[in-house]
């Protein structure tokens, strides 16, 4: 995921007023370690707000 933010932000986009780019940032959890689908989501959704709130545009993994 982390090759992919990058390459996502070096993406050029086109406008009639410029060009700009992008950037994003990534929660995950994964299965075993989060067992259920509700666990799962909501590791995902934390690691997301964990992202954004240390700095923005970078990958966050979450662990039990």
């Amino acid at each position: 995921m982390n090759k992919l933010r990058i390459a996502f932000s070096e993406i050029k986009h086109h406008h009639e007023n410029g060009e700009f780019s992008c950037q994003f940032s990534c929660g995950i959890a994964s299965f075993p370690d989060f067992d259920n689908i509700i666990s799962l989501g909501n590791e995902a959704d934390k690691a997301l707000y964990e992202a954004k709130e240390s700095g923005r545009n970078k990958v966050v993994c979450r662990h039990p």
